[in-house]
Parts: C-alpha cells; sequence; structure tokens
C-alpha cells in the first residue's frame, strides 16, 4: 500500500486496510478457501470461510488462499470495506466473470465500471494519436446483456451498471487530463454499448414501465424500476431510436413524479440539436421543457 503525501504530512505509514474477500468457483458460485491469519501476538491461526476480512497493516503484506479450485476469482474489498483505490492484475474476463456472478453488488458495478473505464481510456489513447475508435468487445457486450435481462439481479444495480464512469472520474486515471479525448471516448462507447443492447434495453422497459397516474411509492421496488427504466431511456436515445424521444418528451410533460419528469428532461437536454429526428422541431423539447 501507498498513502500518499499531504501538506504537513508526509512519510506516512501504512494504514490499516479492512479487505472484505471472497473467491468465486468457475461455477460463478462462492466456494470455501483456507488462509493463515497471525492474531495481535504473532500466532498464526488457519481461517476456512467463503468470505474473510483480511487485514492489511503493512506496506507489503501477502496473504495465500489455499484449497481454490482452478479458474476461481478472487472477489476483493466487497462492499466497498475500505476506501482505498485497488490496483489488481486482473483480465478483462475476470472482471466480466465478477460482473456477472459476484454476489456482492458493489463489486459487481465495480467490475462493470473498470471495464468501461478500460475501454473508454484506450480510446482516450487512440484519440489522441488520430486513430479510429474500437468498439467493445463480443464478450463484454454479452456480459451486459446477461446483467441487464437478469430479473434475479436488484433493478438498482441494473441501473448503475448501465451508466457510465463520469468524467471527472476518468480523467484521475490520466496522467494530463484531456476532457475533449475524453468526451469523444466516453460518447463512442455509450453509443456502441447503446445500439449493441436495443432489444434486450426494448425487453426491459416493457417489463419495468410504471403505469400514467399510478401511485407514487418509496419502497426499494418502486424505486428501483424507476431508475432502471429510466437509465434504459437514456440508452435507447443515445442509440437513437426514434420513437423513444416521444416517450421521452411525454414523461416530461404527464410523468406523475418528479423522479421521472426530470430523469426525461435530462435525457433530452444532453441531444444535440443535429440529432433530433428528421422532421421534428427542437421547439418541441423546448415546449416541454418550458411546461
Amino acid at each position: 500500500q501507498t498513502v500518499p503525501d499531504t501538506p504537513g504530512q508526509t512519510d506516512k505509514l501504512p494504514m490499516l486496510i479492512p479487505v472484505d474477500t471472497g473467491v468465486l468457483g468457475p461455477d460463478g458460485k462462492p466456494v470455501t478457501f483456507e488462509v493463515d491469519i497471525a492474531d495481535a501476538n504473532g500466532k498464526i491461526h488457519k481461517k476456512i470461510a467463503d468470505s474473510i476480512v483480511l487485514q492489511v497493516k503493512q506496506k507489503k503484506q501477502t496473504f495465500t488462499l489455499k484449497n481454490v479450485p482452478k479458474g476461481s476469482v478472487v472477489s476483493l474489498l466487497r462492499g466497498f470495506s475500505a476506501p482505498v483505490v485497488l490496483t489488481r492484475n486482473a483480465t478483462e474476463s475476470d472482471f466480466i466473470f465478477i460482473m456477472a456472478n459476484d454476489v456482492d453488488e458493489y463489486n459487481r458495478w465495480e467490475a462493470a465500471q473498470e471495464l468501461l473505464s478500460r475501454v473508454i481510456l484506450d480510446n482516450v489513447a487512440r484519440f489522441q494519436q488520430g486513430q479510429s475508435l474500437m468498439p467493445l468487445s463480443d464478450e463484454l457486450v454479452n456480459a451486459f446483456k446477461k446483467t441487464l435481462k437478469d430479473e434475479g439481479v436488484d433493478m438498482s444495480l441494473r441501473s448503475y451498471i448501465l451508466t457510465l464512469p463520469l468524467d471527472s472520474v476518468l480523467s484521475e486515471r490520466l496522467e494530463e487530463a484531456d476532457p475533449i479525448a475524453i468526451f469523444h471516448a466516453r460518447k463512442f462507447v455509450k453509443e456502441d454499448l447503446a445500439k449493441r443492447l436495443v432489444s434486450e434495453l426494448k425487453q426491459v422497459m416493457s417489463l419495468h414501465s410504471t403505469k400514467k397516474g399510478g401511485a407514487y411509492l418509496l419502497d426499494p421496488s418502486s424505486m428501483g424500476k424507476r431508475a432502471l427504466y429510466n437509465a434504459c431511456l437514456d440508452m435507447m436515445i443515445t442509440a437513437d431510436q426514434k420513437e423513444y424521444y416521444d416517450i421521452c418528451l411525454d414523461q416530461v410533460v404527464n410523468a406523475s413524479n418528479m423522479t421521472d419528469s426530470l430523469s426525461a428532461l435530462s435525457i433530452l437536454a444532453n441531444v444535440d440539436d443535429s440529432d433530433w429526428p428528421a422532421g421534428r422541431k427542437c421547439e418541441q423539447r423546448q415546449s416541454a421543457i418550458q411546461q
């Protein structure tokens, strides 16, 4: 671990970092593993569990997980157990596996964010070098399709998984911020993902659409349904599905709650006038905004 210097504080000592850890077997199910843990007196104790909090106290420390089936993937920092930036040698396939199978919802979201960040930052470099941008791999798109359609996955989580990393977050991973390159790379990746998810997005929207004039409920299920529907609507507009412009306009004006109305308004506000459907006037959008 490295603890960066701050004004008035240099050469900081290592901190205690709790790393909630689990292992996913080749079939995606949690597996039991063995690990040696030292107590306060330095005595080693063997722990057997399917999830354990490893306490990182030194600048460099090694933990060995034993009796782990071949092809397993380790799941780290479950539940955001520590506010740290984790650097790990994991492949795209590892993160796809975590996104599709982890029992920890935070890690599923974090895996999706890492996958999208890698693709966007690769395209930032390509944009800076004047090269054509690269679309997402089929394996990655299929992982998003599987997660989006999985009704066993929390609806709020699925809405967050469809949300790309913010420009500010991406900038932190560059030696020198390049807002223009980030904008074009992020826009390209979002459009590519949206266009390849159209069929799945339509299915989810049909399943989770809210009835006009229905009661506004604040329970987790209703909130998740609204979040997922609006995230899908945003992606459909990004995919330039013309019929959804009218749906979005109608939602601004006739939604039964402010959440849906503002979500639709935010989506339309980000549509360039040049992208507005042919034969339609941007005055319609302005009219909806005024109402």
